[in-house]
């Protein structure tokens, strides 16, 4: 089984200099990590250079501001990829743990797998590592729900654990968007994929396509990473 890891990323080269250094240990675990730029105009090039010996990075120019469907983006990432699995990530996204292990290991047609996705500052993330390195996280077991909800706007983001951290994704919190999650190739192109025709929520649509195909989401317990906080780009 083979596996290629996707990011997606426009004008954060902030977070993506934290969330590629948290990669690197578990670069390993994949045959091929991919990055597409949707055209920034800060520092990422840099970034892409700087990571060129591990790193595919590809940049693509769209009209306009601020995107708010990044389903062509991801569309042309899975393009590029030639892993059986698919792992995407946002490159706000820092890898806590051995995400990359649960994931692949987990992923297989007709299960989705999701990591456990905390969100916040850097020092929020830093304060959260303490923890677990410390052994005072209580990562809960692995579940998959018999239902999931689509509509992250609709569900409130809890504060969990001893440092009452927000949970974008995770058994508290059951959204099932690729914050940083797993799915295999044949499910995604079965989907036909992103749709590139609806404003936003793409995530929760191709969620819910999925759901309605037979597909089931894996949330993981101990696959850790954590979102960090972003201005719109």
């Amino acid at each position: 089984m083979t596996a290629s890891l996707l990011i997606a990323t426009r004008n954060r080269s902030a977070q993506l200099r934290h969330g590629l250094a948290s990669i690197w240990p578990y670069r390993a675990g994949v045959d091929e990590v991919i990055v597409v730029d949707d055209g920034s105009t800060d520092e990422t090039e840099n970034l892409f250079a700087a990571n060129a010996d591990w790193l595919k990075a590809h940049k693509i120019e769209r009209a306009g501001g601020f995107r708010a469907n990044p389903s062509a983006v991801w569309n042309y990432a899975h393009s590029l990829s030639h892993g059986d699995i698919a792992i995407e990530q946002g490159g706000e996204v820092c890898h806590l743990t051995d995400c990359v292990g649960p994931l692949v290991e987990g992923c297989k047609p007709g299960v989705v797998v999701l990591a456990r996705v905390h969100n916040g500052t850097i020092a929020e993330m830093k304060v959260l590592s303490q923890t677990i390195a410390a052994g005072r996280y209580d990562f809960p077991d692995d579940v998959t729900p018999e239902a999931a909800h689509f509509n992250a706007d609709k569900l409130e983001v809890p504060r969990v654990g001893v440092d009452q951290i927000q949970l974008y994704c995770g058994i508290e919190r059951p959204v099932p968007f690729l914050f940083l999650g797993a799915i295999h190739r044949t499910d995604f192109e079965r989907i036909g994929g992103y749709d590139v025709t609806i404003d936003r929520n793409n995530d929760g649509d191709l969620a819910r396509r999925l759901w309605e195909s037979g597909v089931r989401f894996l949330f993981l317990g101990r696959a850790m990473a954590f979102h960090l906080e972003h201005p719109k780009t």
